[in-house]
């Protein structure tokens, strides 16, 4: 990755077809955390296909916009900056105009073509989701980009002009173009085996990130949080619907105005591409091209790191205490669990202990509480609902509160899965109880299983009184019994 900032800040501007859009961004290089997001609204989309240019007025609020952001990277020392234009800029007569404005305050801007726009949306995708097989669709103001995405590889397939600002106020003939633009921009990938029924498309892009908050808000999904979050092609219908409704739409008092007029042009647009790719679900990709272009200039040693541990572990640092150790406290551990995870046990098992420490300096009445919200609402990539609820969990029955509600969880996740986080939690409070937390007695002392007995083996110099009731739950949790050597 291109060198950062000593204090590892980094900024992208992202100039769009409906605001400029600044993000400064903390955390390590595989999982950017932002810091800090602000839009300057401005309708570049719709004033370039009305009229072919940014009139005089506009391109002084575009530039001022710039100022402000450039100054406000000063003031953060941020100096790793990505500045972008896509569709609108690309398209003015004038946006070179711009270009060369924006130079003069200290901004240089790159320019993307479509088929760099969409690699950059994939590479968002990939930076979230890790290695996956499917789809992209970023759709803009402007353009919709659509690329391919297999074997951690992006291969762009279309850049077309029908951004939401196109698609506004079409009757039935203009969809029907646009269903047709896209199948003739695709047939020759179909015939080359790039386009194959059953992926999952990836959705990108502001306006339909608010149609699948108005999707949660539908179907009375427990948390707001996007990432990973699915939409299934038979519900289609009913999303459009609700699209149309401006009522249930104001419900959601999140939503701009300026976004809740684009929604039913968002929810169409899924319901063609269902119909031209026919994915097996949608989901919703919390990162865009802005994250893209940060994983694009990450070394394949970089991309190739776990998202969520990186950035759990990020997070786990700066939340600990001083001694604190998570990798160490996760081996061990290994052994209690290693014969009985599933699916994404050990990753998720391993966050949590990357989080232990994330409540010592809450009030005692309120630990279990924060570390359960540290695990639903941390900003985390690479993991969906059920599994926040699982790192959650364990957190929760580390700190031991059983007064707290925890009913939010089981609508996440299933009762056994969360028994087992369960386990985790309380083989991390028996192991917070050993050494503070420090991990110094941890590297002399092991813990494993023995037929049907749970045994602890402690140096000689820690005395085992204070040890024994927290082992004794671990071991009733497991069906064991406890024993201290």
């Amino acid at each position: 990755m291109a060198q950062a900032d000593g204090n590892g800040r980094r900024a992208v501007f992202d100039i769009g077809s409906n605001s400029v859009r600044f993000v400064a961004y903390d955390g390590p290089p595989r999982a950017p955390m932002p810091i800090y997001n602000e839009k300057w609204p401005i309708s570049l989309g719709q004033m370039v296909r009305d009229h072919g240019a940014i009139d005089e007025p506009s391109m002084a609020h575009l530039l001022a916009g710039v100022s402000r952001f450039v100054k406000l990277a000063g003031y953060m020392e941020i100096s790793d900056i990505k500045a972008v234009a896509t569709a609108a800029i690309r398209e003015a007569r004038n946006g070179d105009e711009f270009i060369a404005g924006a130079a003069r305050l200290g901004l240089t801007i790159e320019q993307l073509d479509g088929a760099q726009e969409a690699q950059a949306a994939g590479y968002g995708v990939l930076c979230n989701y890790g290695d996956v097989d499917g789809y992209v669709a970023d759709l803009g103001g402007g353009s919709l980009e659509i690329a391919r995405i297999t074997s951690g590889k992006v291969t762009p397939l279309a850049s077309l002009p029908l951004g939401t600002a196109k698609l506004l106020g079409r009757d039935e003939d203009g969809w029907r173009a646009a269903a047709t633009a896209i199948r003739d921009a695709l047939a020759k990938h179909k015939q080359q085996g790039l386009i194959r029924a059953g992926r999952n498309l990836y959705m990108v892009g502001g306006t339909w990130r608010a149609a699948a908050h108005l999707h949660q808000h539908m179907t009375q999904y427990p948390i707001r949080i996007l990432s990973h979050y699915e939409i299934a092609p038979g519900t289609l219908l009913q999303l459009q619907a609700g699209c149309e409704d401006e009522e249930l739409k104001a419900s959601l008092q999140t939503v701009s105005a300026q976004r809740s007029q684009l929604m039913p042009v968002a929810a169409r647009m899924l319901g063609v591409l269902n119909d031209i790719l026919e994915p097996s679900r949608f989901i919703s990709s919390a990162l865009g091209i802005r994250e893209g272009l940060l994983f694009g200039q990450l070394s394949s040693e970089e991309r190739a790191d776990d998202p969520l541990l990186s950035g759990a572990r990020f997070r786990g640092s700066r939340m600990g205490r001083r001694n604190f150790n998570g990798d160490r406290l996760f081996h061990w551990m290994q052994g209690l669990f290693a014969g009985y995870d599933e699916g994404d046990d050990r990753r998720l098992r391993h966050a949590a202990c990357l989080l232990a420490d994330c409540a010592w300096n809450i009030h005692p009445d309120y630990r279990s509480a924060h570390a359960l919200q540290t695990g639903i609402e941390g900003n985390w990539l690479g993991v969906d609902g059920a599994g926040r609820a699982l790192i959650a969990r364990a957190l929760w029955s580390a700190y031991g509160d059983s007064k707290n509600d925890r009913a939010l969880l089981s609508k996440l996740a299933d009762r056994r899965a969360l028994r087992r986080a369960d386990k985790w939690g309380l083989a991390i409070r028996l192991a917070m109880r050993i050494d503070g937390g420090t991990g110094g007695i941890l590297e002399r002392s092991t813990i494993a299983i023995h037929g049907d007995e749970l045994l602890l083996t402690l140096p000689p110099d820690t005395p085992g009184d204070t040890i024994i009731h927290r082992l004794e739950k671990l071991a009733s949790g497991t069906g064991l019994t406890a024993r201290l050597k």
